[in-house]
């Protein structure tokens, strides 16, 4: 069977070769445009004329697009491989960066992110499967550490800069080219990764392509789920409804509505959660050597309680702690969720299992952004954020009930 020989790597950090090498440095070019969008985005919709509750809506509609290529991506990863289908939708995430930095109002960043989702979703399933599967079962935990921490790291002065460039030369402009060099970079990347990615699966052309064997496939992929899968997919979904509803206005409570932070003052806040996140290493080894299911547990009860801390918070220094805790524990928490899953899922079938999950992930996302964006403008904008500590406190609950380690599987 077809496999990244990082696998066999000595030491604890021999996984950094081969794919995970590939997708690391490719990751982290994309991410040095990226970081300087991403957490933005809220206000590129402003910048654009769409009003507050808009947020939430075109988040939900894009996490709502990428359901559909999410079930057939599973499918198509594991018939034509992990590799190809990486490499080819990280192609077209470039493109729809483009079109983003390009859109005249925010109905066409709504259309951009439709876009960009489904190519997501395509992608989603193999990118996830070829990382599990480039990883021994005995470094999952620091390795899925590694795979969430290293990319960003040449990027963490990014979002400082374009919060500077946000208070000198305005939202619009600076976000327009911000999403261009995303663009260029995607592309770079989705090119080196298809020069350069080895396949991590056995490819046979006697294997069915065929509309109803992919029906067959997807429908039948619940039936291989374990009783600790769908413990973690209760646990996952919840971490997401939360983190869907309240994400999208940490930036607007923090700035313009109710503390009154710059946009560069925004900066060096994602500047502190971005130096802290080198800490989801000693996360990641500590899962591998205490449990990942108990770090897990640990991440878990955090993002609540930082989440309600900051409505508490009024001075720079209050809210970049506050918000660091966030980010990071809702980082390693996903992070450590995937290294669960990996463990509980066979190499056969973990493609469509993870198309699942996805599938699931995003459902959440979509009404937690919907209910996000109603609970901020039409309840109180501190609703978000107590909505995501009470579920936050129940996934944590409901991730107790693993019992023990799941079983890991190579």
């Amino acid at each position: 069977m077809p496999d990244d020989r990082s696998r066999d790597a000595p030491g604890k950090l021999g996984f950094l070769r081969g794919n995970m090498l590939v997708m690391i440095t490719t990751s982290a070019v994309w991410q040095f445009g990226g970081n300087s969008v991403w957490p933005f985005f809220s206000l590129y919709v402003l910048a654009l004329g769409g009003p507050p509750e808009m947020i939430g809506v075109v988040t939900g509609i894009g996490a709502l697009s990428s359901i559909l290529p999410t079930i057939l991506g599973g499918y198509f990863a594991d018939v034509y491989g992990r590799k190809k289908v990486t490499a080819f939708f990280s192609i077209v995430l470039g493109f729809t960066s483009l079109f983003m930095a390009m859109a005249s109002d925010w109905r066409m960043l709504a259309i951009a992110v439709v876009v960009d989702s489904l190519a997501t979703g395509f992608r989603e399933p193999a990118m996830s499967a070829l990382i599990a599967d480039s990883l021994s079962s005995e470094t999952r935990g620091i390795g899925f550490a590694a795979w969430a921490i290293l990319p960003g790291a040449p990027s963490v002065i990014s979002p400082m800069i374009a919060g500077y460039f946000i208070d000198t030369q305005g939202a619009q402009l600076t976000l327009r080219w911000a999403y261009a060099l995303t663009g260029l970079a995607a592309l770079f990347a989705g090119i080196c990764r298809h020069l350069f990615l080895k396949e991590t699966v056995r490819l046979t052309k006697s294997q069915a392509r065929s509309v109803s064997a992919m029906t067959r496939a997807i429908t039948t992929t619940h039936k291989e789920m374990s009783r600790e899968l769908w413990i973690l997919l209760s646990a996952e979904s919840l971490l997401w409804l939360g983190w869907a509803a309240a994400s999208p206005y940490f930036i607007l409570y923090g700035t313009t509505d109710v503390i009154g932070l710059t946009a560069s003052q925004w900066g060096l806040v994602l500047l502190s959660s971005n130096i802290a996140k080198v800490l989801g290493f000693v996360f990641g080894s500590a899962a591998d050597r205490y449990g990942r299911r108990n770090v897990t547990v640990v991440t878990s009860l955090l993002i609540g309680a930082s989440s309600f801390m900051f409505l508490t918070s009024r001075t720079l220094p209050q809210v970049a702690l506050v918000f660091t805790i966030n980010s990071l524990s809702t980082l390693v928490a996903q992070q450590m969720a995937q290294a669960l899953r990996a463990d509980a899922c066979p190499r056969e079938s973990r493609s469509r299992v993870y198309s699942f999950f996805i599938i699931w992930q995003y459902m959440t996302r979509t009404i937690g952004a919907v209910m996000g964006g109603i609970l901020y403008v039409s309840v109180t904008n501190a609703m978000p954020f107590y909505f995501q500590t009470f579920v936050s406190l129940i996934g944590a609950a409901i991730l107790i009930s693993l019992a023990a380690e799941t079983v890991q599987r190579k």
